[in-house]
């Protein structure tokens, strides 16, 4: 199993392990989630999944068992394990949870059900345009987009994934870490993907100028964009040195008409 990549669907802040139950009389799990917590911030989140998973089953406060359904979820996710994805999802939405994680468990599960089963896909998107339109859902708008894109992305639809992480920036209510995710998202697309280093740079800039500082792989995220920025510059300078040595070898006739 592997770390989870980026922050893009990173189990934390939003959910974190320390909101699951501290005030128990259970011997048996309740030193188990102090052990998940220590392992969170070790980032071992292979430990941390599998020590959730001892915990679910056996969890009897249905907003806990919400709460490591939906982090178990995300877990499973970001590892590509979707079927399972869906199932924490599943569960999560189970016992009228909160709204936001209700949304943010309804919207992931949609996710990895078209992954899951391509056959699902067009009914995933017939529910994210729903919600689009949910008035509810107005502050989320950029989440959702992000959301589509990620999963066009996984779907190698690069242009209708740039399509839509671009909507998640223009959104008429955006949140600033979001808009910063969608960012790096195309310019790692550009980069990597597309190798045009021109717009990779720049959506580096702005997403580096969106993320919070405290951010998972922040200096590496910030390091690529200094990089990046010297690359094109260097670029820059060679085309123009080609551009005019290219000059230098026209005739009369053709300098004129150019």
């Amino acid at each position: 199993m592997s770390t989870p990549k980026d922050a893009r669907n990173a189990p934390w802040p939003k959910y974190e392990v320390s909101w699951i139950c501290w005030e128990t009389s259970s011997t048996f799990w309740c030193p188990l989630v102090d052990t998940v917590w220590s392992w969170r911030f070790l980032e071992d989140f292979e430990k941390v999944e599998d020590y959730l998973s001892r915990v679910q089953p056996i969890l009897e406060d249905k907003i806990y068992k919400i709460r490591v359904n939906f982090i178990l979820g995300q877990l499973a996710q970001e590892n590509g394990e979707f079927r399972d994805a869906f199932f924490y999802y599943d569960n999560a939405l189970k016992g009228n949870p909160p709204y936001e994680i209700l949304f943010h468990a309804k919207l992931n599960k949609l996710a990895v059900s078209g992954l899951a089963n391509p056959n699902n896909v067009n009914t995933t998107y017939e529910v994210f345009e729903k919600m689009l339109k949910d008035g509810k859902n107005l502050e989320y708008q950029d989440i959702i987009y992000y959301t589509v894109g990620i999963l066009e992305q996984n779907r190698n639809e690069l242009q209708a994934a740039i399509d839509n992480y671009k909507k998640a920036t223009q959104v008429e209510q955006p949140n600033t870490r979001q808009q910063g995710l969608a960012f790096l998202r195309l310019g790692e697309i550009y980069y990597e993907d597309l190798e045009n280093f021109n717009l990779a740079s720049a959506y580096y800039d702005s997403a580096v100028n969106k993320l919070p500082q405290d951010l998972e792989n922040y200096e590496a995220i910030e390091k690529r964009q200094v990089v990046l920025k010297d690359f094109v510059t260097q670029l820059n300078i060679i085309d123009e040195k080609d551009s005019l040595l290219a000059l230098t070898e026209l005739s009369e006739v053709q300098l004129e008409a150019f």
